[in-house]
């Protein structure tokens, strides 16, 4: 299975948000708010 991965916005910054999106035939994508970043 091949499978790609883009991420916008390093996970450590915490200034910012993070998108993390996959696609191998199909697609899926999830923003983390940097407030919940803070948060974790």
């Amino acid at each position: 299975m091949h499978i790609k991965i883009d991420q916008s916005g390093k996970i450590e910054d915490t200034r910012i948000n993070t998108a993390i999106a996959f696609s191998n035939g199909k697609s899926k994508s999830i923003l983390i708010d940097r407030r919940e970043k803070r948060e974790l």
